[in-house]
């Protein structure tokens, strides 16, 4: 059976530059929480890792970037929580990590909070190059060994839907994938963009050449998009890609 995953699931940006911003990361953590059906226990480790990420900010760097999203590994379900910063990095990361290292003159517990109350962790936080910091929190065990996927996906500034889309579908043997730039920008560029989706979860197993024909046969309502397509391919390992820069009223071009 296969399984599509993608950017229509929840996704939520917060610029973090004062201690008010916290709540409302929170709030939004909560709602994919109840989303995803975390019990009050692992809802209340997704409070602790949002709050955790976006105080880092804060004391390290004085702004920065919150996003939160759904995760989906086969039928598991779970929420990611991504920081970053622009701020002066972590000399000793491994050491920083550590419960009681602090170089602003706090207890020194945050970072292990967070690698501790998250069922995934990473970090990378170069000096001088500020700081990314990653948590996956999941609605139950692990899945087992399967593809994982992650990816940022959000509207510009002026404009509540963004235009740009991404999916996944995994199939038996393989995965094919698809990133989809709807023309301009806003709502019609986000209904274009859902709506070759839409044609890819219908027909996932097609070839990106033939992917790309069936999603612009499906826009030709829309404003149309510019997609791009694989297929990755297990034994033998093999990938195959299409793209097109043409609206669905023109002749595909690749």
């Amino acid at each position: 059976m296969e399984t599509l995953i993608s950017s229509l699931q929840s996704h939520h940006a917060f610029a973090i530059s004062h201690s008010s911003d916290i709540a409302a990361a929170r709030r939004a953590g909560q709602r994919i929480a109840d989303e995803i059906g975390l019990d009050e226990t692992r809802s209340g480790r997704v409070a602790l890792l949002i709050s955790e990420a976006a105080s880092n900010i804060l004391k390290h760097a004085g702004e920065g970037r919150l996003f939160l999203s759904q995760a989906c590994v086969g039928q598991v379900r779970g929420i990611d929580v991504l920081a970053f910063d622009r701020g002066p990095g972590i000399a000793n990361l491994s050491n920083a990590l550590q419960d009681g290292v602090s170089s602003v003159g706090t207890a020194g517990t945050g970072l292990g909070a967070m690698r501790r109350q998250a069922d995934e962790f990473d970090a990378y936080a170069p000096r001088d190059k500020g700081a990314a910091f990653f948590m996956r929190l999941w609605n139950g065990d692990a899945p087992p060994d399967k593809l994982a996927v992650g990816a940022v996906c959000i509207p510009i500034a002026s404009e509540d839907e963004c235009g740009d889309a991404w999916a996944i579908a995994e199939l038996r043997g393989g995965v094919s994938l698809m990133a989809v730039d709807g023309l301009g920008h806003g709502a019609d560029a986000a209904t274009a963009a859902r709506t070759a989706l839409a044609a890819l979860a219908a027909r996932p197993a097609l070839g990106p050449a033939a992917q790309i024909d069936h999603c612009h046969l499906a826009m030709r309502a829309t404003r149309g998009a510019a997609p791009s397509g694989w297929r990755c391919k297990a034994a033998p390992s093999r990938t195959c890609w299409a793209s097109s820069s043409t609206p669905p009223s023109s002749p595909r071009g690749a």
